[in-house]
This record gives C-alpha cells, structure tokens and sequence, in this order.
C-alpha cells in the first residue's frame, strides 16, 4: 500500500470485526483503535455499522442516516476528523426522446390508416353482433358487416 495520511478506525463493539478491502482483510479487536487511511476506514466503518444495526435488531435503521452518523462518530474518532465521504445525491436526469419527429414520419407519402383487424379478431366482432355465419366469407364482407353495424 502507498503512503496516506491516516484517521483512526475504533472498535467501540464487544466483539472483534474484521473487513475486506481490495482483498486483504483488515481485522480491529474489540475496543481496539487503528489508524489507517480514510478511504478504508469509511469502508469499514459503513460495514461495522450495518452488522451492529442488525445484530441490534434495528434493521429498519439500516437507511437511517442519522443513526448511522451518531455510530459513524463513534467509530472515526479524532480531533482532526477528515470530512467524511459526500453523501451520493440522486441525480435527476432528463432524457429527451431521440427521435420526436420520427412518430409522424411517413417517408412514402403513405396514407395514415388503422391497422385491420386479423379474419379471427372480425369472426369474433360479428359473432358479438349477433350474425351465425355458415357461408364463406371474405375479409372484405367481414369489413362491411362490421361497418354496417357500427355505421
């Protein structure tokens, strides 16, 4: 590891932690304080934190940030405390739509009709009017009937 600027990390807990950074362990016994720099000891500070809300039952504290700083300040104990990691705001994005004009493009000069309804969906509509057809019949008498009704 380089050479930082250290904080103190205290174990106020009765029992010893131990946490992983960047895969080495880094073990502080019960009562114990160590210093090492801030970044690891923020990191294990949030994980010292979350396992003794949970071993306390307080699980719905879990989010609660002003508990978490209340043992946040009793972990990183110093006079010349480093300010702490900013807090992640949420950022509110607003994402514009790619392409607007692209719903009422018509390239081809095609005329803007509704789509036909499948022979399945216009047995079924003129089965709901009443009609019992027997003959065959072409989707375009199937349109009218339909149209004839509605119309």
């Amino acid at each position: 590891m380089g050479t930082y600027d250290t904080i103190p990390f205290h174990n106020y807990t009765d029992l010893g932690f131990t946490f992983q950074y960047n895969r080495e362990n880094y073990i502080v016994g019960s009562g114990e304080t160590k210093n090492w720099p801030p970044f690891i000891v923020y990191h294990g500070a949030k994980h010292l934190i979350d396992r003794e809300l949970v071993r306390n039952g307080e699980i719905k504290l879990l989010n609660d940030q002003t508990k978490r700083a209340e043992l946040m300040s009793k972990i990183v104990v110093s006079a010349d405390r480093i300010k702490e990691e900013p807090e992640h705001q949420e950022a509110t994005i607003q994402v514009e739509e790619e392409f607007p004009d692209l719903k009422d493009l018509n390239p081809a000069g095609f005329k803007s009709e509704k789509v036909d309804l499948s022979r399945k969906e216009m047995f079924a509509k003129v089965r709901e009017m009443g009609y019992k057809l027997r003959a065959t019949v072409t989707n375009d008498e199937l349109k009218k009937i339909i149209e004839n009704k509605n119309g």
